[in-house]
């Protein structure tokens, strides 16, 4: 089956439809992993103090691997959301083809009538993420594909990136606070290069 117009304008609306969904989730993922992550630093912080307050013992450093726990979440919930953004992304590359397609093939007319032709014959209609178009070989959009919805990309995607970036942050802070040492605010370094680093890549159009 052949690219047509009218049908790719269909497909293109039902495509968005998915995007949206796949953000829906996106927003469910970051909100399990505040939860899970101030639940676990509130009990830690609870178990400190009640500690502190019942024995004049210095609490034994064992304890502040506890800290590894909510550090454990951030990635994990960062990985997780990550593969959604991939899975999303495989919608949004279909989408963009097909606009593409849309504006240069049929409205600009900027492909000769043999390049049009080849293109229509690459271009399967109903392949919402791309199934079909990353498996033709010399499909114009396969790297564009394989670009956009590699894992690196989509954990450095800003919106991921920013989000667990600060929830990182912040259990640096805690771990400092509670330990007294000062040193832990050096960690900051960590969130805030990878932050940098998105905000490069993105601003380039690199991802």
């Amino acid at each position: 089956m052949t690219a047509n117009p009218e049908d790719l304008k269909d497909e293109f609306k039902l495509i968005q439809e998915s995007i949206s969904k796949w953000d829906g989730y996106s927003l469910t993922i970051k909100n399990w992993a505040v939860t899970l992550w101030s639940i676990t630093i509130i009990f830690i912080l609870t178990q400190y103090y009640t500690l502190k307050t019942n024995s004049e013992k210095v609490i034994s450093d064992s304890f502040y691997y506890l800290f590894l726990i909510p550090i454990g979440l951030i990635v994990a919930f960062w990985f997780f959301d990550a593969i959604f953004k991939k899975f999303q992304r495989f919608n949004v590359a279909r989408s963009e083809a097909i606009q593409d397609y849309l504006n240069k093939a049929i409205l600009q007319g900027e492909l000769t009538n043999v390049e049009k032709e080849e293109f229509q014959k690459n271009f399967p209609l109903y392949d919402p993420v791309g199934r079909i178009s990353r498996k033709l070989a010399g499909d114009f959009y396969k790297k564009e594909y394989e670009d956009i919805t590699s894992i690196l990309h989509c954990l450095l995607v800003r919106i991921i990136a920013y989000f667990y970036c600060v929830l990182l942050a912040l259990t640096f802070i805690v771990i400092a606070i509670v330990s007294n040492n000062w040193g832990f605010y050096f960690l900051m370094i960590i969130p805030i290069i990878i932050s940098i680093v998105s905000w490069k890549l993105c601003e380039t159009g690199t991802f």
